[in-house]
């Protein structure tokens, strides 16, 4: 039974299911704080990958693929709107 109060005064009611319910998230909160630790360690003692380098040779051949790619591409769409036109001369013939 709850105690009656009067509109000033205030209570402050703390259970045993509150407690242990508060101390089990204290526990998790502490054990997954500690498994956060041990994994930063282990990741600090984890060789740094080696970052490749592009020389220049290699990002000038990639450059002149793309180039001959966009060529190509631009020489195909050409040869897409010719045939579009003889086919739009045949059709309204």
């Amino acid at each position: 039974m709850v105690p009656q109060t009067t509109p000033g005064e205030q209570t402050f009611n703390i259970t045993l299911r509150n407690l242990i319910t508060i101390g089990g998230i204290i526990a998790l909160l502490v054990g997954e704080y500690i498994v956060l630790q041990k994994d930063i360690e282990e990741a600090k003692k984890l060789p740094v990958p080696i970052q490749p380098e592009v020389t220049r040779v290699e990002f000038e051949m990639q450059n002149n693929l793309i180039l001959q790619t966009i060529a190509t591409t631009k020489q195909d769409l050409n040869e897409i709107k010719e045939d579009l036109k003889d086919i739009k001369k045949k059709l309204y013939k």
